[in-house]
């Protein structure tokens, strides 16, 4: 490897590390699926989660993080059928289920017809065929690590 070669490998590394430290010093996060906006979010550590607001989580079982945004919290009724996501009886809007994804791997509805528990929420992508608690059911607030975050820089609606 060439004295050139060197620098600019040291300087591409050095920019990476440097990056990812100003990301996690700030709670900087990017999301680069399609199923809520494309950018930058930014955690809101010691946030209490309210209907609307996104979040941020690992579904049991997964290592995978996803963004989602809170449609129901504890209390709220919330019916899944092959209808949609129903909370309080109102029908949220594209929330339709599909039997497969954008890629085709099949989809299973999660079935649920009750009131969330106080450590409980529901959760729906903005997107039409996001993967969200349509497929997966209720998420319980301390089994998964679940994260207030805000919108910081977004350049895809």
């Amino acid at each position: 490897m060439g004295f050139k070669t060197r620098v600019i490998f040291v300087f591409a590394v050095t920019t990476v590390l440097i990056g990812t430290g100003i990301f996690h010093f700030f709670g900087l996060i990017v999301n680069t699926t399609h199923s809520m906006p494309l950018g930058i979010y930014q955690i809101q550590e010691n946030s209490n989660i309210s209907k609307g607001d996104l979040v941020l989580f690992n579904i049991e079982d997964k290592k995978e993080r996803l963004i989602k945004r809170v449609v129901a919290t504890k209390g709220d009724l919330v019916l899944v059928n092959e209808t949609g996501i129903f909370v309080n009886g109102t029908l949220l809007e594209n929330s339709k289920i599909f039997e497969f994804d954008s890629i085709g791997r099949s989809l299973k509805m999660y079935s649920i017809n009750r009131a969330l528990n106080q450590d409980e929420i529901f959760t729906k992508g903005d997107h039409i065929q996001s993967y969200d608690s349509r497929y997966f059911g209720a998420i319980n607030l301390k089994n998964n690590k679940v994260i207030k975050i805000n919108k910081f820089l977004i350049w895809s609606e």
